[in-house]
């Protein structure tokens, strides 16, 4: 009963860690396989911008394959999807979609479309097949499939040519640039080289393939920082209840204790006593609670859809820091009543009823 509180947090922070780590690992992987542009740039917020800065990026000699990259919504039999974007001719340039069948570079044009092969294999289509697609600008339109890909981690499920959205869409604004740098270019010199549009677009992000995905791991380790500090309040709130327990113990052993003593036991012992017994109960409650943690952990895991976490990742080292860690606390919260069972007098405390 005393380990439950301790116990129950850290099962809360050993999920939080078994999902966040396998998150961090899966979109590094999937990051890594996917993205495949040189250079990025985005806004901090999310927020679309002129597509102008594209074209001034495509006029450096330093950069080869340039596209915008845009996100937006369709209908699709009364259902309301995320559609996405690009130049289809220097698609796979940039991103490696795992293309099934089809050319995305033969399929550029306003009335074509690609689509993730899970769509594909729930509607019957393939490619050359037609589909209906309602845009808020334009209505409904009869698009040809022109692609089918399996890597769904950036694209999305459906996916435009800049043609097409141009023809559907009010708006000309894009959310992200990818670009490759020009053959025999050094990525350090091309960067340099946008100097000059950065000046013009300065609230974006002007970022290396590394930076980029650095900076996304940064942010899910700043959202597990977070979830961490509020599991830890309720770690706090356990450990008093460890130290309250170990106080109400000594209260209630004061006879025991004055015996023990009586009969040898010096000063250094009794506190040694009192600590270790919270050690015990501390490093029970954060065993039993790591390993409900990864159960719980590793159910959520198998619940959140493969194109978030495609794989689980156990960090073993750190929950086991999270163990010692608990177990160290314990020994400190037993610090107070360990004082007060070794300052005891003896005969008043043989005395006592």
């Amino acid at each position: 009963s005393t380990a439950a509180g301790l116990m129950i947090g850290l099962a809360l922070i050993g999920m939080a860690t078994v999902v966040a780590s396998s998150l961090k690992s899966s979109f590094r992987d999937q990051m890594g396989s996917t993205l495949t542009a040189d250079y990025l740039v985005n806004h901090p917020s999310d927020q679309n911008f002129s597509e102008q800065l594209a074209v001034e990026v495509a006029a450096l000699p330093e950069f080869s394959e340039v596209s915008g990259v845009r996100f937006g919504s369709i209908r699709v039999d009364g259902d309301t999807k995320d559609v996405t974007s690009t130049n289809f001719v220097s698609l796979i340039d940039l991103l490696d979609v795992g293309v099934v069948s089809g050319d995305p570079a033969s399929a550029a044009g306003p009335t074509s479309m690609l689509i993730h092969q899970d769509v594909a294999d729930d509607r019957g289509l393939e490619v050359g097949d037609p589909i209906t697609v309602e845009f808020a600008a334009t209505g409904e339109q009869i698009l040809t499939i022109g692609a089918i890909f399996e890597n769904a981690f950036l694209i999305g499920n459906y996916a435009l040519d800049d043609s097409a959205w141009e023809a559907n869409f009010d708006t000309t604004d894009i959310n992200v640039v990818a670009a490759n740098v020009a053959p025999g270019v050094d990525v350090v010199a091309a960067g340099a080289s946008l100097g000059s549009v950065e000046a013009s677009f300065p609230q974006l992000e002007f970022e290396t393939n590394d930076e980029f995905r650095q900076r996304m791991e940064g942010q899910l380790d700043s959202l597990l920082v977070i979830i961490n500090v509020f599991l830890g309040l309720a770690i706090l709130i356990a450990l008093l209840g460890i130290a309250n327990t170990m106080a109400l113990s000594v209260l209630e052993r004061t006879q025991e204790i004055g015996l023990m003593r009586a009969i040898g036991m010096t000063r250094g012992q009794t506190r040694s006593m009192i600590r270790l017994e919270a050690a015990i109960v501390s490093l029970f409650g954060a065993l039993l609670g790591l390993v409900v943690g990864l159960f719980f952990g590793w159910i959520a895991v198998i619940a959140i859809p493969e194109s978030i976490i495609s794989s689980i990742d156990i960090p073993f080292g750190t929950l086991a820091v999270y163990a010692v860690i608990a177990t160290v606390a314990g020994l400190l919260a037993a610090s107070f009543p360990a004082r007060r069972a070794a300052r005891l007098n003896v005969l008043d405390a043989i005395a006592a009823s």
